[in-house]
């Protein structure tokens, strides 16, 4: 009940914003163009605003060919006015200091939007590889770890493509695999031969909790799961080739890592991975001398300029930095959400090797 009132309330937000923002880029936009806000204006405006709420009522009535066309139309159109909106609004903050005859101003926003929304659909396909290298005195051999968030399996938006896992797994030959949050993507079927596919190689798989396991239901996650041979770790600890690692469990609940950790025994002679959805709670990691954190969630905002307005909740959103002892790494995720589109960020699978000193 809870999970259900919480994303009804974030439907409820997330609409009444996109609504906002589709009003300023069509009103703006008319009015550089010189266009009129008649019947044919609203009517338009109205489509578009409820665009994505209605792929998501078409794919929940009948998961077909055409639903998902829809659905990849609508998440497609999400990203082109994300980025309408912040060449609108730089043209606001400029106007004054070089003046531009409106109608050029208007057709110039149209083609950047277009422009950057082509390079941001090609991009969100690709997928890097990154390596980071941990030293450590807790273990005897070296550890190599394959790390990767926000998948977001099951949207009928392009699939995260198979193949970069497959390269890494080759490449890298990872002791294990951990997919920390939002493995799947809500309210949506999952591939379970997607899946599959992912849990066919020969090396164990961890997974842990994000908001959307949550929003699909945990008891069906754990379902799904069961029948891949991911473990799904909740609030848990497991040692894996001499490392102790710890999945909790996600929550929107700013003091949940605290409190999830206060539960764990914790061996400080082990070297210790922390599996977190959210880039929250670091100072509770640093308190319990966790050598390495990890966390996903936030995309790195996914599509520029979000990521200025991301850094307003989370801190940091993205790359590698160091307390005291204690490693953290925020993954600019692996997938999409929303729009299949990346725009100043890049999907990517993170490879630790944890290398003994």
């Amino acid at each position: 009940m809870h999970s259900i009132v919480h994303m009804i309330l974030f439907l409820v937000v997330f609409q009444s914003v996109y609504a906002a923002m589709h009003f300023y880029v069509f009103a703006r936009t008319a009015v550089l163009l010189g266009f009129p806000r008649n019947s044919m204006f609203y009517v338009l405006f109205s489509i578009s605003t409820l665009s994505f709420i209605i792929a998501h009522v078409l794919m929940g009535i009948s998961d077909n060919l055409v639903t998902r066309i829809i659905f990849f139309a609508a998440a497609v159109w999400m990203g082109i006015i994300f980025i309408a909106l912040s060449l609108l609004i730089a043209y606001e903050l400029f106007r004054f200091i070089i003046p531009v005859q409106p109608r050029y101003a208007g057709v110039s926003v149209i083609a950047l939007t277009i422009g950057l929304s082509v390079y941001a659909c090609v991009h969100s396909t690709t997928t890097r590889l990154k390596p980071i290298t941990i030293k450590t005195s807790k273990i005897d051999e070296p550890v190599t770890v394959m790390y990767l968030s926000d998948l977001h399996l099951g949207s009928p938006r392009w699939r995260p493509a198979i193949k970069p896992f497959l390269r890494a797994v080759a490449e890298y030959a990872p002791d294990f695999i951990c997919i920390n949050g939002d493995l799947i993507d809500s309210p949506f079927p999952v591939d379970k031969a997607l899946l599959k596919q992912f849990a066919s190689i020969d090396i164990p798989i961890l997974v842990t909790t994000g908001n959307h396991e949550h929003y699909y239901g945990i008891e069906r996650v754990k379902k799904l799961l069961d029948s891949t041979g991911m473990r799904l770790l909740i609030n848990e600890t497991l040692v894996l080739n001499a490392l102790q690692v710890i999945g909790i469990d996600d929550s929107d609940h700013p003091s949940q890592l605290e409190q999830a950790l206060s539960n764990i025994i914790i061996d400080d002679q082990r070297f210790t991975l922390l599996l977190y959805h959210r880039p929250q709670g670091i100072d509770a990691a640093v308190q319990n001398n966790i050598d390495l954190m990890v966390a996903g969630h936030v995309h790195n905002g996914q599509i520029f300029p979000f990521n200025l307005l991301v850094r307003i909740f989370y801190n940091p959103i993205k790359g590698l930095h160091k307390r005291g002892s204690t490693h953290i790494y925020v993954s600019p995720g692996s997938g999409t959400w929303g729009p299949p589109m990346r725009l100043g960020s890049t999907n990517e699978i993170t490879i630790f090797h944890i290398l003994p000193v």
